[in-house]
């Protein structure tokens, strides 16, 4: 008898996962399958066993002296790795769980905005202070962070290398990226430099150490270098000979031993932005080896709520009737107020890096799009693309809406108008202010609090006075928060104490107070007075 032959065919399905193995997700993070040029952004993190498993020759110090190495080279050698062994790089498909606001880019929008302009001496120097004094501000950040990682930034003062900032923002840019680097990511902040001069500019800043690069080819090379240094003292090879007995101070490298488990790597004019920490770390312990996040680059832009035209108002019409700010200004800010907040790339995974269906500004806009902005930043393009072209591929953004959210907003004058003028029984109380305002963030959420409590004798609305500029002269709203009240289209005067008979200039956070007063109006308003006297003296001795 014979027996059938039963041939059995195995079908062997292999996943590719993309380089070295990798996964291709880890929560909202996704491996990239793109090109370099679309991975990069100029700041990366990595688990230091990355770069001490790269071979001494991967990096030979030979490589600072070729043409084609230039700032960028420290992120892009850090994704090709060594032969054979190319790195895993992952981004966020939500911009907002890991990005860097990349501060000389504002820089260029605002030349490009005065350029060829009558005057343009006198207005680039109105808009770069204002520029300097918002980003010296973020210099002033709480230390957080892991101190387990380390970051490390390159600095250069002098002229020559790449980039667009002028030399005399390049000390402030410094400033402001150490301070959200140690409020994000890490209380130990090194910084990397070239020369003795900007050696002993930096050694007076609090670092946890300066690491000295002398004698290189040029100031462009100095990330590359950053990045040799950092597997010299990750791997413990030392540095050549040759390049320690050109350094005038008798070492290169770090000034003492250290070691750490992480790198955060980032150009010294970069705003780095981290919801969680721990979810990026998780990323790297799963491969130590292979594994690379990447923060988003996103793309600040300069709007007319980012200047105090106050003491300037001969260049207000100037500046604002500009190209720049008007095509910006068209675009509606939305403010971030929540970890909750997502902007979100659509699409198929594999196209999360790629620069996909991309958008000018105007495009943007009849896609209604907005920029967003936290508290401490500046307007964001929402989303990631070319820059130099001005083309982006956009991210949904989705909000966290609490506090002032709940409240009704008056988005043009003649709304504001129509608020007070239409309102015949009830008191009609308006915030003036910006909803990211430290300020305002409290009051509106007093105010939201009592919104239901006071509905039958008084409605409350917010007005964003960048958005609606029309009654900044006429009631004077210099202060970040004013509140105001109206009744029959009558502006009702409060007696608080304070001087200020117009207006409630500071967080009144009570409650029940500010009921109280609400109501105050109310009774008074209804029997035909202009002025009232606050149930409650707030003079500086009772408020302080």
């Amino acid at each position: 008898m014979r027996v059938p032959i039963v041939l059995v065919v195995v079908v062997v399905v292999v996943v590719v996962e993309g380089a070295a193995g990798s996964k291709r997700r880890f929560g909202n993070f996704v491996f990239c399958e793109s090109s370099k040029q679309h991975k990069y952004s100029a700041a990366w993190l990595a688990s230091t066993s990355l770069l001490a498993s790269w071979p001494a020759e991967f990096l030979d110090e030979v490589r600072l002296t070729r043409p084609g190495t230039m700032m960028e080279g420290a992120s892009f050698m850090v994704f090709e790795g060594p032969p054979g062994r190319p790195s895993s790089v992952y981004k966020s498909l939500d911009l907002l769980d890991f990005y860097v606001e990349h501060l000389s880019w504002y820089e260029r929008r605002l030349a490009t905005a005065i350029r060829g302009h009558p005057g343009q001496k006198q207005l680039a120097a109105f808009a770069r202070s204002a520029f300097r004094r918002r980003v010296g501000r973020l210099a002033r950040r709480p230390v957080a962070g892991d101190p387990r990682i380390v970051a490390v930034m390159p600095f250069y003062s002098k002229t020559g290398g790449q980039g667009p900032s002028a030399i005399a923002m390049r000390a402030t840019y410094l400033n402001a990226t150490i301070a959200t680097a140690r409020a994000e990511v890490t209380p130990h902040v090194v910084v990397a430099v070239e020369n003795a001069q900007d050696f002993e500019v930096v050694r007076t800043l609090d670092l946890f150490d300066v690491l000295y690069l002398p004698d290189l080819a040029k100031p462009d090379k100095l990330g590359a270098a950053a990045l040799v240094a950092l597997h010299r003292v990750a791997s413990g090879e030392p540095f050549s000979s040759d390049w320690v007995q050109r350094s005038d101070k008798g070492y290169v490298g770090p000034s003492k031993r250290w070691r750490f488990d992480y790198v955060y790597y980032t150009e010294a004019d970069q705003l780095a932005r981290l919801k969680s920490l721990p979810a990026v770390l998780a990323i790297l312990d799963a491969a130590p080896a292979s594994n690379v996040v990447v923060p988003r680059r996103a793309v600040p832009l300069p709007v007319s709520a980012d200047f105090d035209f106050k003491a300037h108002t001969d260049l207000q019409a100037t500046l604002l009737a500009t190209p720049e700010l008007r095509t910006n200004d068209a675009l509606r800010v939305r403010f971030l107020r929540g970890r909750n907040d997502t902007c979100c790339f659509r699409g198929p995974l594999e196209t999360t890096c790629k620069q996909v269906d991309l958008l000018d500004r105007q495009g943007l806009r009849r896609a209604d799009h907005t920029l967003l902005r936290r508290p401490d930043g500046f307007a964001l393009v929402p989303g990631e693309g070319n820059f130099l072209k001005m083309l982006f591929r956009p991210c949904a953004f989705d909000d966290d809406r609490d506090a002032g959210f709940l409240l009704p907003h008056l988005r043009t004058g003649w709304a504001v108008d129509q608020a007070i003028l239409n309102e015949e029984d009830r008191v009609v109380v308006i915030r003036f202010g910006h909803d990211y305002c430290p300020v305002c963030m409290q009051m509106d959420e007093a105010l939201s609090k009592i919104a239901e409590k006071v509905k039958n004798f008084a409605v409350i609305y917010l007005v964003d006075i960048s958005e609606v500029p029309d009654f900044n002269t006429m009631y004077e709203l210099y202060d970040p928060c004013t509140v105001m009240t109206f009744f029959r289209n009558k502006h009702i005067m409060i007696d608080l104490g304070t001087g200020n008979n117009n207006k409630i200039n500071w967080a009144l956070t009570n409650t029940q107070e500010l009921v109280d007063l609400v109501e105050t109006v109310y009774r008074g308003a209804r029997k035909g007075r202009g002025l009232v006297v606050s149930p409650k003296d707030y003079s500086t001795k009772y408020r302080y």
